[in-house]
């Protein structure tokens, strides 16, 4: 095996003109995303995720290995969302819990200067 350090591949001509699926790509990124809310990440991951399977029906030799890259992608995404709405539960209920706690303490607080006023 040779030393390959030494060998220079030169750059084609057109080196800086971009394939024309990477412009029709960029095209469709650029439009899409500004159809929708910066902050809406799974309105972004829906463009996202169009732009891949556009990119994975253009090269069908990849087509298995990207779709089930793809595939667990979007399992992992809806766990996440999952996760994330059980956990916007829980602070739903953990305040309701504290507003009960505070509201009995109070009663309770209450109660008791009654009971000191009829001493």
């Amino acid at each position: 095996v040779g030393d390959l350090s030494s060998v220079v591949v030169p750059a084609p001509k057109d080196a800086c003109v971009k394939p024309a699926l990477v412009k029709e790509m960029e095209a469709f990124l650029g439009t899409e995303m500004l159809l929708v809310d910066p902050e809406d990440t799974v309105g972004r991951i829906k463009v996202a995720r169009e732009l891949f399977t556009m990119f994975i029906a253009r090269f069908d030799v990849y087509k298995d290995v990207l779709s089930a890259v793809r595939d667990e992608y979007d399992a992992l995404l809806l766990k996440y969302q999952a996760l994330a709405e059980h956990i916007q539960g829980s602070q739903t209920r953990t305040e309701m819990l504290e507003k009960k706690m505070a509201q009995q303490l109070t009663d309770m607080y209450e109660v008791a200067e009654k009971d000191k006023e009829g001493l």
